[in-house]
Parts: C-alpha cells; sequence; structure tokens
C-alpha cells in the first residue's frame, strides 16, 4: 500500500489543493476529493487539473499528518486555494477517528434520535424521498435480518402489557380506509368475519 501526499493544480488559475492518499495503484488517477476541490473540477473540468506526488510515507496517519506542512507551504487554504482545513481533510479537522470514537458518536446518535418526534412537515418530505426509490438487495437483507432481531408479535413473541397499552391509546379513534380494510380481510384469515366502524 503507498501512502503519500499530494498537490492537485488547477492549469487555468493556478488554484492548488494538498491531500493525502492510500493506494494499492499510484496510477489509479486520484484527484482529490475535497469540496471546492469537486466544485472546481466540475466547473473548470477534470482535465484541467494535475496532481504531483509531493512525499510517501509509512503509514496512513503520516502522510494525514503531513498535509499541513504542505498546506502551509503552497497556501493552498481558500481563498488562495482549495482546503478548507489548514491540518487537512477527511471531515474530521485533524485527524482520523478511530474505532472506538465512530461506535461513541454513533451510540450518542442513535440515543438523541431515539424518542424525537418529527414534524408533519419533516414527515412528508421523507415521505417524498422514499417514492419510487428501489431497494438494492444488500439493503433489503439488511433491513431483513434487523427485522428478525426485534421483538415482534410473530412467532409466539408477544408485547409486553405497556406496549399493547401504549398501541390501544395510538389506535383508539383511528379510522381505516376502505382500501385497508380490505387489505386486512384478504391477507389475514382469521379476521374474515371481522367488522369495521366508520
Amino acid at each position: 500500500m503507498h501512502h503519500y501526499v499530494y498537490i492537485i493544480t488547477n492549469q487555468l488559475n493556478g488554484k492548488q489543493y494538498v491531500g493525502d492518499h492510500s493506494t494499492n495503484n499510484l496510477e489509479d488517477g486520484y484527484l482529490g476529493s475535497g469540496v471546492l476541490l469537486l466544485r472546481a473540477k466540475k466547473k473548470y473540468g477534470k482535465e484541467n487539473f494535475s496532481r504531483e506526488i509531493l512525499e510517501h510515507f509509512n503509514t496512513k496517519q503520516e502522510a494525514f499528518d503531513a498535509q499541513a506542512k504542505y498546506i502551509n507551504k503552497f497556501n493552498t487554504l481558500k481563498p488562495n486555494g482549495y482546503n478548507l482545513d489548514p491540518l487537512g481533510g477527511h471531515g474530521t479537522w485533524g485527524g482520523y477517528l478511530s474505532e472506538e470514537s465512530r461506535k461513541k458518536i454513533s451510540k450518542s446518535l442513535s440515543k438523541s434520535i431515539k424518542g424525537r418526534k418529527l414534524s408533519e412537515e419533516h414527515k412528508k418530505k421523507l415521505s417524498e424521498a422514499k417514492k419510487g426509490k428501489k431497494l438494492s438487495e444488500e439493503h433489503r437483507k439488511k433491513l431483513s435480518e434487523a427485522a428478525k432481531k426485534r421483538p415482534s408479535n410473530r412467532k409466539g413473541q408477544h408485547h409486553s402489557e405497556k406496549t399493547k397499552q401504549k398501541l390501544s391509546k395510538l389506535n383508539k379513534g383511528r379510522k381505516h380506509s376502505e382500501e385497508t380494510k380490505q387489505k386486512f380481510k384478504n391477507r389475514i384469515p382469521w379476521n374474515k368475519g371481522l367488522k369495521y366502524s366508520n
């Protein structure tokens, strides 16, 4: 594996970007992924940018740490260049996240999301975003596996009394459309004799 710091130069305006990259193929054509750099490539065309490798390193972290030296040397911070962070990129502002840090962040985010109530506008946006979206086979598998791990009312598992009460409160006064009633009748054989009130 090759770890190195590179500099990208816009041949049209001279602006530059310093970054680090790790690869098995030095000729992989990698031209950086900084936000401002990506915008510039879109604006001026990828063909108008060149890359030069500045220094090779033994580890990814060493390459990452060396970016600051070259960002300073070539003065590539915005507005002179395309770098946003004087210490380098990767969205962590100054270093790579360890696996432990990622887990802590993930845990913290999931705690803050639990119990959060979405506004009607937010729900509508989410619903519209999902319309017509097809899930990949891999995504379906993950959803299926996650559903199997969750306790449900299937296969002899039962809701707790607390959950039953919550569900009861939620469903009180709820009226089903004719279409929904029909779906229930057709899908579940044991409720064919049920009558729905409007």
